[in-house]
């Protein structure tokens, strides 16, 4: 139990130097000012960025269109000036280390185990000659029962696994709403705003999300090397310049996001107002203002799912509860060789290994479930989820820009033509049925 609290305050001390869930947000004045583009002039009366909207889908970095510099090794790290080298250890590195010391600690416990096994099959072989000697004389030691502590230690540690089994499915249906929520969104953007560089830009944000979402549920920065902010520049999802200014503005970086998907969403309503052609409801017809209620509600859609993310990667399970758990543990493998070594002598060390090493696995998975979002084998696979809400949203923005979609909304009808026949026609000629 004192380990893993201090395994836990080295932890949370690193999560709160980098990018942790104690940083206050941005404000957002910063953000609208520096994502849509309207900083102020710099002292040489250049704009600080680009007032053009970055391309969003298919374009080559490394092309001379492209607006984005070379990038660095993956070596590299991003600092407020850039990317630079990574100097310092990153959280995964650390993670690596507790983990590996937790195994550590874990053989160590075993090993002990196992040699107290042995010292009482030593033990109890001058006790069974005394027992020649004087009998009966361990007939107290033989009736201890010790099958109901291990009744209660079993009890125990299926309650346990469960509870923890139960966290890691809770997190996985907290990313399929994110998915779901994501992909709507996305419908919704790329149908209701014609103006197609608000879409771009909203889209881009919202396959940016689950990436953001991924490394603050990890203890990261989207700055991070082994987080894909590096990647999304490539792939131009990100500019150079927001990473830059995410890394100087430490906050929850996905309510970051949230935060500029409204700000664009405001700037889309305040712009039909003034010059129109930015909805797909004119400005004309009162009901356009409608389609503003169910944006916002998408936005706080995935701010309620990360917010519940959050919890279920913050709370853990009770102090108590995995120290009384421990207890059970060392009591039993303390009583239990005493107990075996008198019936079965130098089979308990061969007994008590495989029993101590099963539990201690089953409480590892168990510790390592509490935690779903994580780099573990058995956490969820979050990039094949953030690469499943990339390709959807792709797909989503061009069959947006093809006019065959509405198309097929106005005039596709079945009317006058005979469904079935076309079917029997298929069917005659499928090389799957044989005469």
């Amino acid at each position: 139990g004192l380990f893993i609290k201090c395994k836990r305050i080295v932890v949370r001390n690193w999560q709160k130097k980098l990018y942790s869930l104690d940083t206050p947000p941005v404000t957002g004045v910063q953000l609208i000012d520096t994502f849509l583009h309207i900083m102020p002039p710099s002292p040489k009366g250049k704009s600080t960025f680009d007032d053009s909207p970055p391309s969003c889908f298919f374009t080559n970095p490394q092309s001379p269109q492209s607006p984005l510099p070379p990038l660095p090794s993956p070596q590299t790290t991003c600092s407020a000036k850039g990317f630079t080298e990574d100097d310092n250890p990153s959280i995964i590195k650390i993670l690596d280390f507790l983990r590996s010391v937790v195994m550590t600690f874990h053989i160590i416990i075993i090993l002990v185990i196992v040699a107290w096994s042995c010292l009482c099959a030593f033990f109890a072989d001058n006790l069974r000659q005394k027992q020649q000697q004087e009998h009966g004389w361990l007939g107290w030691l033989e009736n201890i029962d010790v099958k109901v502590i291990g009744t209660l230690f079993t009890f125990s540690l299926v309650y346990r696994f469960n509870v923890c089994y139960s966290r890691w499915w809770q997190g996985r249906l907290l990313w399929g709403n994110i998915i779901t929520q994501c992909i709507d969104f996305s419908e919704k953007a790329s149908l209701w705003i014609i103006d197609h560089d608000y879409a771009d830009r909203l889209n881009r944000l919202i396959i940016v999300f689950p990436y953001v979402c991924k490394a603050q549920l990890r203890g990261v920065s989207i700055c991070d090397p082994s987080e894909s902010g590096e990647d999304l520049i490539r792939r131009n999802f990100l500019t150079l310049e927001e990473l830059d200014y995410l890394e100087a503005n430490p906050c929850w970086q996905p309510y970051y996001f949230l935060d500029i998907m409204r700000a664009i969403i405001a700037k889309v309503i305040i712009q039909e107002y003034d010059t129109g052609n930015t909805l797909l409801l004119p400005k004309a017809n009162k009901i356009h203002e409608k389609l503003f209620k169910p944006l916002d509600q998408a936005v706080e859609d995935l701010a309620r799912s990360m917010g519940e993310c959050i919890s279920v990667r913050t709370s853990g399970l009770p102090k108590s509860y995995d120290v009384a758990h421990y207890a059970f543990f060392c009591t039993y493998f303390i009583v239990a060789p005493v107990v075996w070594s008198t019936q079965i002598g130098w089979v308990t060390p061969i007994l008590a290994f495989p029993t101590a090493s099963i539990t201690l696995a089953l409480i590892s998975m168990g510790s390592s479930l509490v935690d779903p979002f994580g780099s573990d084998f058995v956490d969820l696979p979050l990039d094949k989820f953030c690469e499943c809400v990339e390709a959807q949203i792709s797909a989503i923005q061009r069959r947006s820009k093809d006019d065959t979609l509405l198309h097929f909304a106005e005039f596709s009808t079945t009317e006058g033509y005979n469904i079935d026949d076309w079917a029997s026609t298929k069917l005659s000629s499928s090389v799957h049925i044989c005469e």
